[in-house]
């Protein structure tokens, strides 16, 4: 399995998954690079200290604001039929 394969599985970056590896002492270059069974035991040991990537953390359930001028008017058309 490559890295990149085992990041997609687990919603990781590669990146991430790269940094934890060498850190551990792993000789790898590049998402690309193959995990041995050593690789993905370490892995799958460590990755629950592993921390989900920042833009997915309190990801608001809300619905957003409109942000352009023309979805700013059609809200408030919208709004105003729905006061009549």
């Amino acid at each position: 399995m490559r890295i990149y394969e085992f990041a997609q599985q687990k919603n990781i970056s590669s990146k991430d998954l790269i940094e934890k590896l060498q850190k551990g002492g792993f000789d790898v270059k590049s998402h690309m690079s193959v995990l041995d069974e050593k690789a993905l035991s370490f892995l799958n040991k460590n990755i629950t200290t592993m921390s989900e990537p920042a833009d997915k953390k309190n990801i608001p359930l809300t619905e957003s604001k409109p942000t352009s001028m023309i979805e700013n008017k059609v809200s408030e058309l919208s709004q105003k039929t729905t006061e009549l």
